[in-house]
């Protein structure tokens, strides 16, 4: 896509769906990611951004014209536009700057059948999918299980009877 003029490249935009174009804007060189952005209307772009993790966005803001990112942040919903704000005032090269804050959590008291379907549901719009979150009835974090034991258990397991039992660890 580096090699296509502008010409070639608002085509190929207009030929594919948002998601496609989303996971292009996602995988391309920053240089393709520009140019991209700067071919597509505003409405077009948020609509790319909803298939995209909030960190990729926030690099990509982070490179475009000032303008332009202060008029997509405007567009966007109050929450996606709160934690991208807060995600644009790490440094790059700093811990928030890196950090993701799409993860997955599963309530302890579901049973791994519905488990595997909320995955299911929620994994495409988030970027940790190995270590699934295990919450209470509050949303509050009290462990973490590995997929891989997630999908090797039987299915009528509820989560929280496998605590414990070397299969997720309890937060101390």
């Amino acid at each position: 896509l580096s090699d296509y003029d502008d010409e070639k490249l608002q085509e190929l935009c207009q030929k594919l769906d948002d998601e496609e174009l989303a996971g292009i804007l996602e995988e391309s060189e920053l240089k393709t990611q520009l140019r991209i952005i700067k071919l597509l209307e505003n409405k077009r772009t948020l609509k790319l951004f909803g298939y995209m993790s909030k960190d990729d966005i926030v690099d990509i803001l982070g490179e475009i014209n000032v303008g332009k990112a202060k008029e997509l942040i405007n567009l966007m919903k109050e929450g996606d536009k709160k934690i991208i704000k807060q995600l644009l005032g790490y440094r790059d090269d700093c811990a928030g700057g890196i950090m993701t804050t799409e993860y997955i959590s599963i309530n302890a008291k579901l049973t791994l059948k519905a488990v595997l379907q909320e995955i299911k549901r929620i994994s495409p719009k988030t970027e940790l999918l190995d270590i699934i979150f295990v919450t209470d009835k509050s949303k509050k974090v009290i462990g973490t299980a590995e997929l891989r034991d997630i999908l090797t258990c039987d299915e009528n397991t509820i989560l929280e009877e496998k605590n414990g039992a070397d299969f997720w660890n309890t937060m101390k």
